[in-house]
């Protein structure tokens, strides 16, 4: 049986993440730290656009949630449904 809260069934998947490719540093909050390995944003986009690899990937939680059975089931990364409960054990105390 799923987890439920307040009637409504949660699932988690860990497949719901998206990849984001950095050139400079203007990277996502997640991103503990990467940096590029490239001397400019611009000559990395440039060498990305010709098909060069890019060393800089970054793989994030989908911070939306997916809807089944008329808004009754869930779907979402364990990362969003863990800030989800502790949301919700906040406002019950």
């Amino acid at each position: 049986m799923q987890p439920r809260m307040g009637g409504v069934e949660i699932r988690e998947d860990p497949h719901l993440v998206t990849e984001l490719h950095g050139y400079s540093d203007n990277r996502p909050a997640l991103a503990c730290g990467q940096r590029s390995k490239s001397r400019s944003a611009a000559r990395a986009a440039r060498r990305a656009k010709r098909g060069h690899p890019q060393r800089v990937t970054w793989v994030l939680p989908q911070t939306t949630a997916y809807s089944l059975d008329g808004g009754r089931t869930l779907i979402m990364h364990p990362a969003i449904a863990r800030k989800l409960k502790e949301e919700a054990e906040k406002c019950r105390n």
